[in-house]
């Protein structure tokens, strides 16, 4: 990666993540890649619901582990429940005060009609398809395209804010 002028997306999943950031702290890669020039991007979830408390912890230590270059983006998944605690929006909590000033804006994921959009996300999640795979699937009708095309513009209309 450090020797490529392209750009790439590193997916670390969860079963494989402690292995990767050990690796990359070991072989100090991400300095490595900064000292590349490459412009690095953390990105993490944050999910609403029962999910809360776990992804703001993954969050906090996602932060607190890459080197100040690198550019925390959060994710804030509505999906599953609102991203709120005892009152409080990310952006008054306490996880989001010690990192604010290096995290890039938010990408906002608000919860979907659950009967439309939601279903569709649900389909596109089982059949584990991206947002091109799913607009050019005939498992969906063109509504349901319709409705994956508006939702994916959104997102990428954030992230062209955020990287």
């Amino acid at each position: 990666m450090a020797e490529e002028q392209a750009d790439f997306i590193v997916d670390i999943g969860a079963s494989a993540y402690f292995e990767i950031t050990a690796h990359l702290d070991e072989a100090h890669g991400f300095e490595l890649l900064m000292d590349a020039g490459k412009e690095l991007h953390a990105h993490s979830v944050i999910a609403g619901s029962t999910h809360l408390v776990d992804t703001l912890r993954g969050f906090d230590a996602l932060a607190k582990f890459v080197p100040q270059g690198v550019r925390p983006v959060v994710w804030l998944n509505e999906y599953f429940g609102r991203i709120e605690s005892e009152g409080k929006v990310f952006e008054r909590m306490a996880v989001h005060e010690r990192h604010m000033e290096r995290i890039s804006a938010p990408v906002r994921l608000a919860r979907p009609n659950m009967h439309t959009l939601g279903r569709d996300l649900e389909t596109m999640g089982v059949k584990k398809l991206t947002f091109d795979e799913a607009l050019r699937s005939p498992d969906f009708n063109l509504v349901e395209r319709q409705r994956i095309t508006f939702a994916q513009r959104d997102i990428l209309a954030q992230l062209a804010q955020v990287v």
